[in-house]
């Protein structure tokens, strides 16, 4: 391995724990079609959800190399939970990289995340597909004094069944933009279906 600190080693370490206990459970939740939440809830435990968080909420503050580090090692043990907690974590150093809202709402939301909460994009539509191939959303954003009202359905959202908070991507009504809306998942009117 390519540790530069001591310290990335000692995590390497506890993450190679865990990773070899979530081996363990991983064909019992494949063969039960199962989201690995018990794996989940150890990470929270670790503070692996707070990796990438910056240091000034609470944070490990990780670099991208640490967290690549880190979660190949979680992936060797159970795949399906890397990939879901992966998002996190990996949004999480994106937020704190472009910092792309108000910061009062910049920190409250940080402050959630060091209390363990858990956010993913939601943008995966029937119509479109991913994002990622240009699709313009058919889930719309309307302005509704100083609220949105967001009003659509996305297809597939990873880790849904334990998110706090999504990202919504939505058509802007009366414009060509698309936005990216951070809605709680107590929002009246947001609803998960289990497919």
């Amino acid at each position: 391995m390519f540790f530069k600190t001591e310290e990335q080693k000692e995590h390497y370490e506890k993450i190679g724990q865990l990773a070899d206990q979530f081996s363990k459970r991983a064909q019992q939740y494949d063969l039960e079609g199962a989201f690995p939440i018990e794996n989940i809830n150890d990470l929270k435990q670790i503070g692996y959800t707070i990796l990438t968080l910056p240091k000034e909420f609470g944070g490990k503050e990780a670099s991208l190399y640490e967290f690549i580090l880190l979660h190949e090692r979680l992936a060797q043990g159970c795949g399906p939970t890397a990939l879901s907690i992966g998002w996190d974590v990996g949004i999480i150093l994106d937020l704190a990289t472009t910092r792309p809202w108000k910061k009062e709402k910049y920190a409250a939301v940080m402050a959630k995340v060091n209390e363990n909460a858990l956010l993913n994009r939601a943008a995966t539509e029937a119509q479109t597909g991913s994002p990622t191939r240009g699709g313009k959303p058919q889930t719309t954003a309307v302005k509704n004094g100083e609220h949105w009202r967001i009003n659509g359905r996305k297809t597939f959202t990873t880790m849904a069944p334990v998110l706090d908070f999504f990202l919504v991507s939505a058509a802007i009504e009366g414009s060509e933009e698309i936005g990216e809306f951070l809605v709680p998942r107590d929002t009246p009117g947001v609803r998960i279906e289990k497919t």
